[in-house]
C-alpha cells in the first residue's frame, strides 16, 4: 500500500472516530465557533443586525434600546454558530470540516498539503 494511502486510511479509521468522541467535539466546537474573535464579531454583527440587535458600549445586547427577547437573541446566536461551523477561517487553519454534524479532519486539505 502506498504511503499516502496508509495515511488516509489511518485518518479515516482511527483519527476521525477518535475526534468524534463528545469530549473532543465540544472542545472543537468551542474552538471553531469562537475563533478568530474578529471574524466572529463580524458574523455576529451581521446576524444580530437582521433582528435589530446590537451590543452597547458595555458589551450587552440591546434591541432598540431595550433588552432583546431571549428567544430572538438565542436564534440569532445559533445562526452565528452555524455560520462559524461553515465559514470560520479556523477550519482551514486546523484542517477541519463540519460534516454530518461533527467536526472531522479535512482529508482533502491534508492531501493538498502533501502534494
Amino acid at each position: 500500500m502506498a504511503k499516502n494511502a496508509e495515511f488516509y486510511e489511518l485518518m479515516e479509521t482511527q483519527l476521525t472516530p477518535e475526534m468524534m468522541k463528545p469530549e473532543y467535539q465540544e472542545e472543537l466546537f468551542q474552538l471553531i465557533t469562537k475563533t478568530p474573535e474578529s471574524f466572529r464579531a463580524v458574523i455576529e454583527q451581521q446576524e444580530l443586525g437582521l433582528e435589530g440587535i446590537n451590543r452597547n458600549e458595555a458589551g450587552e445586547y440591546e434591541q432598540r434600546g431595550k433588552t432583546p427577547n431571549q428567544s430572538v437573541l438565542k436564534a440569532a446566536l445559533d445562526r452565528v454558530d452555524k455560520r462559524m461551523l461553515r465559514e470560520s477561517p479556523a477550519l482551514k487553519t486546523y484542517k477541519l470540516e463540519f460534516r454530518g454534524g461533527s467536526l472531522v479532519p479535512d482529508i482533502k486539505a491534508y492531501e493538498r498539503e502533501m502534494k
